[in-house]
């Protein structure tokens, strides 16, 4: 389970493992629920909206990274990125997921935006690949209309991120997986 990081400003997972989850860290949007720790993101870099009513609006209220095949993350890995959102409107409500390789510094590279398929607390996933970095960090970004954005304001927007510890890659020159078995 991640635990909030105060110097960060967001739920981490400090040691690579199989398994990174924010937990109850993000239930509600901004002041409604309230949120713990809000915005929750990096360095309080990306505001919440405050309209509406706690679990009748959107929000963002948990984000679980794991590893496809069960080992603790490393680059290469295959990931799968799970929110669960609280959906007022299938018609209406869209998730936007990113990530980030270096959650010291984020530069956030879109994922892809995701269309809820029912109402109330509602959970979806896609997957990737983690690239090269030992700090990472995942966004989920949960609004009602608009386009895609890591970071943009809204009245019914919810911005949220996870960090989580990555290996270095198995492998590379000399590496398990670098040269075939025997060879020099």
């Amino acid at each position: 389970m991640a635990v909030y990081d105060p110097a960060l400003r967001a739920p981490r997972c400090s040691t690579p493992a199989a398994i990174c989850d924010s937990g109850t860290l993000l239930v509600g949007r901004g002041s409604l629920g309230p949120e713990p720790n809000q915005p929750n993101t990096i360095g309080d870099s990306c505001p919440d909206g405050n309209s509406g009513t706690f679990h009748d609006d959107e929000s963002n209220d948990r984000i679980r990274v794991s590893s496809l095949d069960g080992t603790p993350f490393s680059a290469g890995t295959q990931v799968r990125v799970e929110a669960t959102a609280w959906v007022w409107a299938t018609s209406q409500d869209s998730l936007d997921l990113y990530f980030a390789a270096n959650a010291q510094s984020p530069s956030w590279t879109f994922l892809g935006t995701l269309t809820p398929t029912a109402t109330g607390a509602h959970t979806m996933s896609a997957t990737y690949t983690l690239p090269a970095g030992s700090q990472q960090a995942v966004r989920a970004r949960f609004r009602y209309v608009g386009s895609a954005a890591a970071c943009a304001a809204g009245a019914y927007i919810d911005h949220d991120d996870l960090i989580f510890a990555v290996q270095p890659a198995l492998g590379g020159p000399g590496g398990r997986r670098g040269r075939p078995p025997g060879r020099r």
